[in-house]
Formats: structure tokens, C-alpha cells, sequence
């Protein structure tokens, strides 16, 4: 539940504007998949966020791009 944790709370503070935005990678797309798609098709749907707030995060398997994209 830690890592789950840990990216609501970054997301919400920089939705919130209490911290400066930060590169945010989720490495995984396997992994990851599943929780966007819940994310899009329920949490979106039911517009308890919009759909900027999809693109906080890019979703990868390559360390090349999680690296070019956090050293941003």
C-alpha cells in the first residue's frame, strides 16, 4: 500500500498546488495498467478528477525515458 500511498499523496499535492510539480515515473506498464484503467473508468467518470490530472504521470518500461523524463 506504501508506493499506492506515496503517489495519491504526491499527485494530490501538486494537484492542490502545495508542492511544486516533480517528474512522476511509473515504471511497469503491466503493473501499472490495471490502476489507470480504474482510475479513467471510474474515478474519471465520476469526476473526482479530470482528466488533466491523468497526465501527472508518463507510464514506461524503458529506463532510458524514465531517466531522460526525471532528469527533466
Amino acid at each position: 500500500y506504501g508506493t499506492l500511498d506515496e503517489l495519491m499523496e504526491v499527485l494530490t499535492l501538486i494537484r492542490t498546488r502545495t508542492m511544486v510539480p516533480v517528474p512522476i515515473v511509473l515504471m511497469g506498464v503491466e503493473y501499472w495498467t490495471p490502476f489507470i484503467e480504474w482510475l479513467k473508468s471510474e474515478v474519471l467518470t465520476h469526476n473526482y478528477i479530470d482528466a488533466d490530472s491523468l497526465n501527472l504521470f508518463v507510464l514506461t518500461d524503458d529506463p532510458k525515458e524514465a531517466f531522460e523524463i526525471a532528469g527533466e
